[in-house]
């Protein structure tokens, strides 16, 4: 039930991996996924089920035309489309499809609306304005689950029964500054706190606060010139929404010297 999934959803599900360029990020990230995609390095309880790892996604390779929510649906229904074309359905198995294809035609739905909504408000209203007018946030919070629950069970065959995703965002702080607070938004408003998705996101911890930073000073442009707001409140609030979003215990501060080897 909803109820279950907020409390259970008080878990962070969010890792950071953060580095300067040449750190090692990329490498870091590609032995992260071969030890979640093949089981291995994990301590050994970890025996309640595989981890389902998706694409890594570059975000420098969209530019705002389509949203990190928009993109990771259309990569769990790419995963399933593939599946279906290679083996024979159980009246079990169409009928998990069938949920999953109608839980993903709601999902659509909602983006579409959200962009539709997004695009008449913006206009007038400031970012934060255009995400709370959003209806039943928590409501599609609730949505994405259920996609992302049955997702596991349409992807599970034979004796690999996938418990989790793995999420990849490589760059983020590389996207243009707007772009970029609003797929972290998404992120937190969406994909955070969702039990059954780990997401890993790498990037350089003082370029994402700028990127957010510049985002504000954009859109608080009128307060600023009129000095109903100081450029200091903006660079707190953008530090206090990267310390909330992305838990300090949960990152990896990748330093390379002339001593450390990749593999360290």
């Amino acid at each position: 039930s909803n109820d279950e999934n907020t409390t259970k959803n008080n878990i962070n599900n969010i890792f950071s991996i953060i580095g300067d360029r040449g750190t090692g990020k990329s490498s870091f990230e590609e032995t992260l996924k071969d030890a979640l995609a093949k089981n291995k390095y994990l301590p050994s309880k970890n025996t309640n089920g595989e981890i389902y790892v998706l694409p890594k996604i570059d975000p420098t390779i969209f530019d705002g035309k389509l949203d990190i929510v928009e993109l990771f649906v259309a990569m769990l229904k790419s995963a399933v489309d593939c599946k279906k074309n290679k083996g024979y359905l159980d009246d079990k198995r169409f009928r998990e499809q069938t949920s999953f294809n109608t839980v993903v035609n709601e999902v659509i739905t909602v983006l579409k609306n959200r962009r539709i909504q997004k695009s008449a408000f913006s206009e007038k209203n400031s970012g934060m304005e255009v995400l709370t007018h959003i209806q039943n946030q928590q409501n599609f919070r609730g949505i994405i689950n259920e996609l992302v629950e049955l997702f596991l069970k349409v992807i599970s065959y034979d004796s690999v029964n996938y418990s989790y995703i793995s999420l990849q965002i490589d760059d983020l702080d590389l996207v243009p500054n707007i772009v970029t607070r609003q797929m972290l938004h998404d992120i937190v408003d969406f994909l955070k706190n969702q039990p059954k998705l780990i997401i890993f996101i790498a990037y350089k911890e003082e370029q994402l606060i700028n990127s957010i930073m510049d985002a504000l000073v954009i859109e608080n442009k009128n307060l600023l010139q009129h000095g109903e707001i100081q450029l200091s409140e903006l660079r707190e609030q953008s530090a206090n929404f990267i310390e909330k979003s992305l838990p300090r215990p949960q990152r990896v501060y990748l330093e390379i010297d002339s001593a450390t080897k990749v593999k360290d």
